[in-house]
Order: structure tokens, then C-alpha cells, then sequence
């Protein structure tokens, strides 16, 4: 049996499989955020929570900003649930200047967040949003898998879950988002 058979077969029995020849461009450091001007969002560069940890266990990237308002939400969240601290979270959107963008910008700050994925030292990755497991190119995975990925040479395991913003919108979700984020609580 070739070997394009052999995969076929295991993607029928529930296997799903990630490309992890993901490109790097080390260019983008995290530090030259301020003077990015890859994109005319940078004109808009709106005050959100900006989490003042540097390196973490916990990666917590959104496809949104938050508030004030809303990272309280979530700290409270995170707290009765893992008995976390978002200040002790390494927490970051994809798009770091606006909140009103398209998948053009998301392309364009791509770079940035893969770097500052590797420069937190996270073993864990928590995606909110389901449109950022193309980040990672994990198009075959759902909400509230957890999987393990090799980035940049080491095994991290990644949580996709619901985006805080659908959480507020939709509170009907907000049980399974934090029963997803409780599978990582023995991790924690």
C-alpha cells in the first residue's frame, strides 16, 4: 500500500494530520510592532489590555482585542476555573493595532504572532477564535480539540476554542468554552 493510501485510510478511521513545514520569518520581531506600517491599520492603533508578561506556560492568542472590561471577564473566568491569573497568561491578539480587519491584515501580522508565540517559551496554546487554526494551518481540527504541534522545534499542545467575543454575543457557548478550557486543567 502506497503511502498516500495508508494516510487516507487513517484520515477515515478519525486521524487528522497538520502541515508542519510552517515557515518562520524571524524578520518580525515582536519589539518592531510599533513601527509596523504593513497595512493601514496602523493608523487606527487603538488602546486594548496589554498583558505586561513576557515569558509564560500559557499562550493565549485571540482574534480579537480586548477591553478592559473584557479582560476582567476572562481573568474571572480563568480564575474560577483553572485558578489562573490573566496577568500570569501571555495574552495577544493576531491583529495587534484594530479590531476591524480583514483576513488581508490577518496575513499581514501573521509573522508577528508566530514569533511572539516562540519568544513567550509557551508549552501551551490556547487559539480563541476558530478562524485562527489557519494560523497554525489547522484547517482538519474543531473546536475544543486539543492536539499536540512541533513549532520551532518543540512539542506544544494547542487548545482551539470559541472566540471571547462569540462567548459574549452568544452566552448559550459559555459553558462549552470553559468545559474546554478545563481539559487543560491538569496541565496547569
Amino acid at each position: 500500500m502506497d503511502k498516500k493510501t495508508y494516510l487516507n485510510y487513517l484520515k477515515l478511521f478519525g486521524f487528522s494530520f497538520y502541515n508542519d513545514d510552517l515557515y518562520i520569518d524571524k524578520s518580525f520581531k515582536i519589539n518592531n510592532i510599533n513601527d509596523c506600517k504593513l497595512c493601514n491599520l496602523y493608523k487606527l492603533k487603538e488602546n486594548f489590555y496589554k498583558n505586561q508578561t513576557k515569558k509564560a506556560k500559557i499562550f493565549i492568542l485571540s482574534d480579537y482585542n480586548l477591553g478592559e472590561d473584557f479582560a476582567k471577564e476572562l481573568d474571572l473566568i480563568l480564575k474560577s476555573n483553572l485558578n489562573l491569573n490573566i496577568k500570569n497568561i501571555y495574552f495577544s491578539s493576531i491583529v495587534k493595532c484594530s479590531n476591524n480587519y480583514k483576513k488581508d491584515n490577518l496575513a499581514k501580522c501573521y509573522q508577528y504572532s508566530l514569533n511572539e508565540i516562540i519568544e513567550s517559551e509557551a508549552s501551551i496554546i490556547i487559539l480563541l477564535g476558530e478562524n485562527l487554526k489557519n494560523i497554525l494551518q489547522l484547517e482538519n481540527f474543531n473546536i475544543g480539540d486539543i492536539i499536540f504541534y512541533t513549532l520551532n522545534g518543540k512539542k506544544i499542545k494547542i487548545l482551539i476554542n470559541y472566540s471571547f467575543y462569540f462567548i459574549k454575543k452568544n452566552p448559550s457557548y459559555e459553558i462549552e468554552f470553559i468545559n474546554n478550557l478545563k481539559k487543560l486543567k491538569e496541565e496547569v
